[in-house]
């Protein structure tokens, strides 16, 4: 448990006990929870454990995700819930607050509207670009000519309104065109 609140960890501690879960020394712990307060960052910790980390409500999990969070529950969450999280990340799953994953994901029918859609051969050459090929490995691995595989390219970029190649994929995976 990380949290600099001895009254939240003395809570978590009892809401633990009473769901059947045991707050343990940090040497025989499956998974950490820590309690994270408005504009601090995770703490490194000396083993290397699952996180489960309370946040203010309305806080956006994705970023917490990719610094490694297992788990992102509000912090007023039932028991019952932070418990199904301990559990669920103590068997390798993440698992996200149902609104707070709401909150973080686009508007569906907003993806609708972006830019033109992709060609199935424009398809062909995204997915390869996205794996880290050239133009030349492209045009290789199609059959086509370097050139025609750099029109492709251009196309792509075109229709995602980007500049990049690597911003191509990135549009591409958030709007659910590509697969990473």
């Amino acid at each position: 448990m990380v949290t600099h609140d001895p009254l939240v960890r003395a809570g978590l501690e009892r809401v633990l006990a009473e769901q059947g879960l045991r707050a343990g020394a940090a040497d025989v712990a499956d998974v950490a929870v820590v309690d994270l307060r408005p504009g601090k960052k995770l703490p490194s910790l000396s083993m290397d454990l699952p996180l489960v980390v309370l946040v203010e409500a309305g806080a956006r999990p994705t970023g917490l995700l990719s610094q490694g969070a297992a788990a992102v529950l509000p912090r007023d969450c039932a028991p019952e819930r932070l418990c199904a999280a301990i559990l669920a990340v103590g068997l390798g799953l993440v698992v996200v607050d149902g609104e707070m994953a709401r909150g973080a994901l686009p508007d569906p029918s907003a993806l609708e509207d972006e830019g033109e859609e992709l060609t199935a051969r424009e398809r062909q050459v995204l997915t390869l670009v996205a794996s880290g090929h050239s133009n030349r490995r492209v045009a290789k691995a199609l059959g086509i000519s370097e050139h025609t595989a750099k029109f492709f390219v251009g196309q792509i970029l075109g229709k995602l309104g980007v500049a990049t190649r690597t911003e191509a994929v990135v549009v591409a995976a958030r709007r659910g065109l590509l697969w990473l």
